[in-house]
This record gives structure tokens, sequence and C-alpha cells, in this order.
């Protein structure tokens, strides 16, 4: 790769600097660069994510590249739009986080518990420090405040005030230092070093890659849409569509799984009072459906209808998004030839883990789960570790997975960073995640997915007769692998606190070829008996 290339070039070129600054406790010294015009070739810029991979400033390193452009011509706009600068900046840290999210954010605090004193550089591609994720789509959506874009204060769980923010207060990143609206662009492991898009130089002793995933698109939609149409992950993209849900008249969301169900709930109950038409868009049969079994499925996609007034329209693809011919709204063609117009359109389609920077250190990928693939003590290769969303790592319980869940980012962040001290501690951790629906709550553990064998169990309500049919108000979804009805995964639904009990369960690694084994598994708290489990799915 050509900037790996250039970086060995650096290397060399520098090495009687770094010996002057090794005494230096954060080693940030200047190199002179050649004065040797370039080639306009040579010179140009190498644009990726938004980043620079390569300028004429590393271009200079290189001996053959700098023999190269010293056969240019010196004159004319070329050689003076493409200038070499007389300066450029290396900086050694003992310990780099590439990701500012939950586990870049979690790994840098427990690398200040375990070594106070060590050098920190925490990168973030985005403008805004270190965040929680999951209230984007949740509990910000719930407050009344007409200036929760602004403050990004929720109420959580217990009732109490928090904040969307990780951080406490300054304190949390004494002695780190943080690079906001900073990309990574290149690696090279060989050399322990990082390119930065505005041009440094990273040098490391021990590399965490923490940068989450990339929204899906649809190739469906045309670029002519421009900014009516858009994915939805970030702070940024709450606060855009916080004031969309104040002022459109209709929004479409496309996708019927996490996101696209709770932010459809979101902006259907914050854009009542004015009016707000949301629709959301699935090709699947109903909201959640490569999750829930049929019926809970079912269930949930009515109290999206009802409780949210949300349009809610299965097994629609969307063929063609195009502006309309006033460009004051977009136009969506399903696969059935029904057309929508709409002032706004979120794409909540899954997400792509962001591997970029592990492509161009040439570590290696899981074709199958995607993502960087990492040991079980989240180590890459030597010196390199993943964490989060990006992490493919093996689950000694479910086998090679990638998760993406809150639980998941805070525990593998910490995990990460613990090892990257000179532990080797497997990740053993199984993740948990929760979700709420309008009304509807729930957590689960482990490999949540319809495709697997599910029986439920379901306390039945006070009174009820015992042939009465399961009402799903509480009770305890266990999913079971078709090959050998072992407990892949554990649904609880409204009932909390059961997360522990269901992570043994799976564990244990226990077959139930008998469904009514599964009973007692999980103690519901109510007097009532659960009721016989459902027929496997």
């Amino acid at each position: 790769m050509l900037s790996r290339h250039l970086l060995k070039g650096l290397r060399s070129a520098a090495q009687f600097e770094r010996n002057l600054a090794s005494a230096i406790s954060r080693r940030t010294f200047t190199v002179s660069t050649t004065s040797q015009p370039l080639s306009s070739q040579r010179a140009s810029l190498l644009a990726l994510g938004g980043g620079i991979l390569a300028s004429a400033a590393f271009l200079s390193w290189n001996s053959a590249k700098a023999e190269e452009a010293s056969a240019a011509p010196a004159a004319g706009p070329a050689a003076a739009n493409n200038a070499t600068p007389t300066d450029h900046k290396v900086v050694k840290y003992k310990y780099v986080i590439v990701g500012a999210g939950t586990a870049g954010f979690a790994a840098m605090k427990k690398l200040r518990e375990l070594e106070p004193g060590a050098s920190i550089l925490l990168v973030g591609a985005e403008g805004d420090q270190p965040y929680i994720r999951p209230p984007l789509s949740k509990e910000l959506w719930k407050s009344a405040d007409p200036k929760v874009a602004e403050n990004l204060k929720f109420t959580a769980f217990d009732g109490t005030e928090a904040s969307a923010y990780l951080a406490n207060s300054a304190e949390d990143f004494k002695g780190v230092d943080l690079m906001l609206n900073t990309r990574a662009t290149d690696l090279d492991p060989a050399r322990k070093a990082i390119l930065l898009s505005e041009g440094t130089i990273v040098e490391y002793d021990k590399l965490l890659i923490a940068t989450g995933g990339k929204p899906n698109w649809l190739p469906t939609v045309s670029e002519a849409t421009g900014d009516r149409v858009s994915t939805y992950r970030t702070l940024e993209d709450f606060r855009r569509m916080d004031r969309i849900a104040r002022e459109a008249e209709h929004v479409v969301v496309v996708g019927g799984g996490f996101l696209g169900t709770e932010l459809t709930v979101g902006l259907g109950l914050r854009g009542k009072p004015h009016g707000l038409k949301v629709t959301q868009v699935m090709p699947e049969p109903g909201v959640m459906s490569m999750v829930f079994p049929e019926y809970l499925s079912q269930l949930a996609t009515d109290v999206v209808r009802k409780e949210a007034g949300a349009t809610v329209l299965t097994g629609r693809l969307v063929a063609d998004v195009e502006p309309t011919s006033d460009g004051r709204q977009v136009e969506l063609t399903l696969d059935d030839g029904r057309k929508l117009q709409a002032d706004h359109v979120v794409l909540a389609v899954g997400i792509r883990p962001n591997t970029l920077l592990a492509e161009r250190g040439d570590l290696e990928l899981d074709a199958a789960n995607g993502g960087i693939l990492v040991n079980s003590e989240l180590q890459a290769r030597t010196g390199i570790y993943a964490a989060g969303d990006v992490a493919s790592f093996y689950d000694r319980t479910l086998g090679r997975r990638r998760v993406e869940h809150h639980d998941h980012a805070v525990h593998s962040g910490e995990l990460a960073a613990t090892n990257m001290t000179g532990k080797a501690e497997s990740y053993s951790h199984l993740p948990f995640f929760w979700g709420d629906i309008g009304s509807l709550g729930y957590e689960a553990v482990g490999q949540i997915d319809s495709r697997l064998d599910t029986v439920g169990v379901w306390v039945k309500p006070e009174g009820a007769a015992d042939d009465a049919p399961p009402t799903y108000e509480r009770g305890v979804v266990y999913y079971l692998s078709p090959k050998d009805q072992t407990v892949r995964g554990v649904l609880l639904w409204h009932e909390f606190g059961k997360v522990d009990e269901a992570r043994r369960i799976i564990k244990r690694g226990r077959a139930f070829p008998n469904a009514a084994d599964l009973k007692t598994q999980i103690t519901l708290d109510d007097d009532a008996a659960p009721e016989a489990p459902a027929a496997s799915s």
C-alpha cells in the first residue's frame, strides 16, 4: 500500500530525531522535510472516508519519490499548489485508541485505572465527545423538553436524570489526549504507527481499534434526493431528526429491526402533538420478525400502529427513491407500485463494521460475520486489539460471532484495555441488550434469532381460566439450537433483573429435548404458575 511505503521512508529519515527525543515523556518532535518540488501526479492527495491518506509531506520522505520529484518542473501552478510543508509532526503514545464510542471510552477508563501515568490518545471521527448510543432511539425521544437536542438529558429507567454523554466531567479525560473530528486513515503494524487524517503520524506501543460500524445505504436512493434521505446513528443524526420531527408533515422509516422500530415509535410519539405522519416500510412480515417469534412480532407491530400512530407497511421493498418534481419532498416507489411522498426518509437497514483501518493494516477480517478477526483475548495481532461492533470474537459458549450492543461494547472495551497492559484474559462475558417498543419492554441475552426453535413460558393473568390463550404480557422465550436443543438465547419479556439467570442457563449448555422442562428454569415473579411452553417454531 502506498502510504505504508511512505511511512517506511519517514521512519528511516526520522530516526535521528527520534533518538534525540527519546528522553521526552510525550516524545513529540518535528522532522524537517525536503524542499525538492514534487510532480503534480505524485503530490496528489488520496482521499478516503473523509480523511487524507497521503500528502506531499509524506511523499517527500521516500527517497525514490524525492528523486522523481526533483526531475519535475519547478515552476508553474502545479508546483506552487503542491508546495511541500517544511515541518511534519510525529507523536508517540503508549496506548492509542481509535474510536471514541462506548468501547473506546470504556477502554480509556480502564487504562487510566490500571496505569494512571501512561500516555493515552483517544481518536474520534465525530465532533462530539463520547456518548451512549441507545438513548438516541429510546429515552431521548420520550423527553418533553423542547431543548433536549441541546442538553441531551433524559430520564433513566430508575427515574433519575441522565446524560447521553459518557463522561461525568472533564476529570474523566485527565491524562488523556482526545482528538475529535479526526480519522485514522492508515496503519503500519510492523512499525506500530497510524496516520491521522490531519497529517500527524502517531506511534504506539499498543493499539485498540474500536471504530464501530457504518450505516448501510440503499442503492435505489437517487443522489438527487440530497439531505432529504439520511441514515441514523450519531448524536448529530438525533439533533437533525429532532428538528425534522417538530417541523415535517410526513417521515418514512425504512427498516423493521431494532433501530427502525424504535425510531418509528419515537418519531410517532414526538410528532403526535402537531400531526406528524410516520410510515414504516420493511420487507419482513412484521417488526422485529428476525428477532421475535411470529406471535411477538405481530404483537409489537400492533403496538407500533396503535400507540405510535404509525402506518406499518410489511412485506414491501423500496424500489426507487427520487425527489418530487418541485424538489420539496421525496417520492418512494414500493415494489408493488405504490408511491409515498415524504418530507424525509430515514434508512435504518443495518450497519457494516468499519474495517477500513484494519484493511489498511492487512489485518484478518471475518468473511462470514464481518469485522476484525480477534482471538478470545480480543487480539488481532501482536500489539493490536479490537473491541465493540467491529470485533469478531470467539465466544466459548456460542462460537465465533460479532455483537452490536452497548453491553458488549463496554465489556469488550474494558477487557481489551486490560490485555493491552500485559494480561491475557479471555472474553467470557455473555452480552445482554434491552429494548422498548411503546409499552412493551424486554431484556435479552445470547443469540436471539427467530430462525432458531423457540419455546415460550408465559404467566397467566390473575383469574384467567386454565384453557385461556396466552396474553403474552409477561414471560420468557427460549431460543434453542435446532441441532441439539441447547439454549442459545433467552428473551425476558417484561421480566427484568433475570439476565444473570439467563446467562447461567446458556453457559450450562444443557439440551432440552422435552420443552416442558424449561418451565422451571427461570423463576417468574408471580404467584401464578407458568403456562405450558408454546410449541417450538
